[in-house]
This record gives C-alpha cells, sequence and structure tokens, in this order.
C-alpha cells in the first residue's frame, strides 16, 4: 500500500487528492474520479503488488494533471496521452 511518505516523495503534495485502496475487478488498475466538493479520489485496486499501484498512482496523478476529467473526449484517446 502506498503511504503519505510516497506519496510526498513523488512530488505530488495536494490537500485536494485522496486515495483509496479497494478491491477491484482484476482487469482494472485503478481510476481517478472528482468529488462534487472539488477533492479527486484516486481509487487503487489494493490487490495489485506495490510497483503496480505505484505505476497506477502515477497514471491517475497524469490524467489530473491533464485535466482529462473535464473533457468529453473517449476514454481511449484519453489514456493515448497518458
Amino acid at each position: 500500500m502506498l503511504s503519505s511518505l510516497f506519496i510526498i516523495q513523488l512530488g505530488v503534495i495536494a490537500m485536494d487528492i485522496v486515495v483509496r485502496f479497494v478491491e477491484l475487478n482484476p482487469r482494472i488498475r485503478g481510476f481517478v474520479k472528482e468529488s462534487p466538493d472539488g477533492f479527486y479520489n484516486i481509487y487503487i485496486n489494493s490487490c495489485l503488488c506495490r510497483e503496480a499501484q505505484i505505476k497506477t498512482y502515477c497514471h491517475e496523478i497524469e490524467h489530473i494533471k491533464k485535466n482529462h476529467l473535464s473533457s468529453s473526449r473517449w476514454v481511449m484517446d484519453l489514456e493515448a496521452e497518458v
């Protein structure tokens, strides 16, 4: 599981990002969703190994940085950018 120390080491220090570890379908590594109060919730599959969790976290952060959550483009197009 990621620790807050790890998140700080990645350089992502944000009070509006919450990381949640949940058991997901094995085909889903993770996803990010913006809540109505403006927080970004990153959901990471708790069944993944630590290395895969880290890669997934970095991937979802890229979606936030690129403002993909407010895009009306197809998911496959957005995934190709990350």
